[in-house]
């Protein structure tokens, strides 16, 4: 997969806080968690030694967060401190749609990328208000937005709405939507597996 090399990969949220859940927890289980939390270990290993760069977009995350029960949103934060701070890891700032009134101080490109995003992933539309989910909606939009405009490759997610229309994302816009594990198919062979992570922190939700 020498085509994967030095791409900038970006990493659905869902995927980060079961990395948060099992890091803060200091010890490993056999569930789907421990799973994800042990791949994405991996990517962040390839992104280490330079096969790899991965790009989280902090808002999103933040906000993501802030959802979660109070006594975890410290202990969140200082994990994406840690995990930021990791080698191949970027971490941008970015403000969404619904930050900006829908879009109203976005560019026209801003603009139509977005439409073109909620017709290909919402064809049913987005009905911004009125409706239980449509915040979900939007950052879906806007996740993969932010994705598109900081030129990640690759779009890791275990979402079944990006996998039903990944044909057509890769095409229009030339971005490729896989799930963690198989992403990490494609460096089989080609790189050792590093060990499980020792836990070299232990977090409390103080």
């Amino acid at each position: 997969m020498s085509n994967m090399t030095r791409s900038l990969v970006a990493v659905d949220t869902m995927y980060l806080l079961d990395w948060m859940d099992v890091e803060a927890s200091g010890t490993l289980t056999n569930g789907k968690k421990a799973k994800i939390h042990d791949n994405l270990e991996l990517l962040l290993d390839f992104a280490g030694k330079g096969h790899i760069t991965i790009y989280i977009s902090s808002r999103f995350l933040t906000d993501k967060i802030q959802d979660r029960n109070t006594g975890r949103r410290k202990r969140d934060k200082r994990l994406l401190s840690i995990l930021s701070s990791r080698p191949g890891v970027v971490l941008k700032a970015s403000t969404f749609a619904f930050d900006m009134g829908w879009g109203s101080f976005a560019s026209m490109e801003d603009r139509c990328l977005r439409r073109l995003l909620e017709r290909i992933l919402y064809p049913e539309g987005i009905n911004v208000g009125h409706e239980e989910h449509w915040r979900n909606k939007a950052s879906d939009v806007d996740h993969l937005r932010d994705a598109i405009i900081s030129h990640c490759s690759h779009f890791l997610t275990a979402e079944k709405r990006f996998h039903n229309h990944s044909s057509e994302l890769w095409k229009r816009l030339g971005i490729r939507i896989l799930r963690l594990d198989g992403f990490l198919s494609g460096f089989k062979g080609q790189h050792d597996r590093p060990p499980k992570r020792r836990f070299s922190h232990t977090l409390g939700d103080s």
